[in-house]
């Protein structure tokens, strides 16, 4: 038995950097996530996704949404849709504290599951 089988020598992140703008991921736009990592098999022509080593066409048979990015801009991507998600909250909670004020009823913000 070897020391490294040829399954694992043949399979290498895409890109090595301690700089995340580099790195690619398999990134599902509609709901705003990262999916894999996207790696490069040797003999392959397109890279795969790390987590089931399918590649981009065969994912968006399931998920038509599917892209690849840098891992930097899907990092941004998400960040703004979790912005434009607590400024949404924020909205409502302002909504419903001035609807208590005009009604007299007390409206208690609750932490849920977080």
């Amino acid at each position: 038995m070897s020391a490294s089988s040829p399954s694992q020598a043949a399979v290498t992140p895409s890109v090595k950097s301690a700089n995340n703008s580099l790195n690619r991921v398999f990134f599902l736009s509609e709901t705003c996530r990262i999916f894999s990592m996207a790696v490069t098999i040797a003999s392959a022509s397109e890279p795969v996704a790390m987590c089931n080593f399918e590649g981009l066409e065969e994912l968006r048979c399931q998920y038509p949404d599917m892209i690849i990015i840098c891992e930097s801009e899907a990092n941004a991507r998400i960040a703004e849709k979790d912005r434009q998600k607590k400024a949404a909250e924020q909205t409502f909670i302002e909504a419903a504290r001035a609807k208590d004020r005009e009604s007299g009823y007390k409206f208690t913000c609750k932490d849920a599951g977080k």
